[in-house]
């Protein structure tokens, strides 16, 4: 995984308040991404790369309220890229990990008097019908809640009363 140069970075709490050099930033960049790109999640993340939230917002993203160089913006921007190709990674082992609960299953105890005597296979319906609304249209909730003049409301009435025509 590629790693990223920020000039002047900020101080993190994590490290005593003091800046961080610019081998130990490149380290902690790269232990943020590999932590994003398993988790998903910025908070995970910025604990196993032992840096503070702030310092990833408002510095290597660069949303902060102070002034940025050019350099210091493209080397935020690339890091967005990155961040999101971790990301993107995370969402997929959560759809791998979804499909395969639906699809094989995954064993789940029986316990009779605080033992475990035997285990079951379950699977997840509702993760298989949740995978097929987001891979096949026909599975969707297909319900247009707009009109042809964009009001939500008369669509909504409309959509009602169609059910209660079907339903007579």
């Amino acid at each position: 995984m590629e790693t990223i140069e920020v000039p002047k970075i900020s101080r993190s709490p994590r490290n005593g308040g003091r800046a961080l050099t610019p081998e130990e930033e490149a380290l902690a960049k790269t232990r943020y991404l590999v932590a994003m790109a398993k988790t998903g999640n910025v908070g995970a993340s910025c604990r196993a790369a032992r840096v503070s939230r702030s310092l990833v917002l408002k510095v290597w993203r660069a949303e902060g309220t102070r002034e940025f160089t050019e350099e210091q913006l493209a080397a935020a921007e690339q890091f967005k890229e990155l961040e999101e190709e971790a990301r993107e990674n995370a969402i997929d082992l959560l759809e791998e990990e979804a499909v395969r609960r639906a699809r094989d299953g995954f064993s789940k105890p029986i316990v009779y008097q605080g033992k475990v005597v035997s285990t079951y296979k379950e699977y997840s319906d509702s993760l298989m019908t949740l995978l097929l609304k987001a891979h096949r249209p026909k599975f969707r909730d297909n319900l247009d809640l707009t009109n042809s003049d964009g009001s939500i409301a008369a669509a909504f009435s409309e959509a009602v009363r169609k059910v209660a025509e079907e339903a007579k």
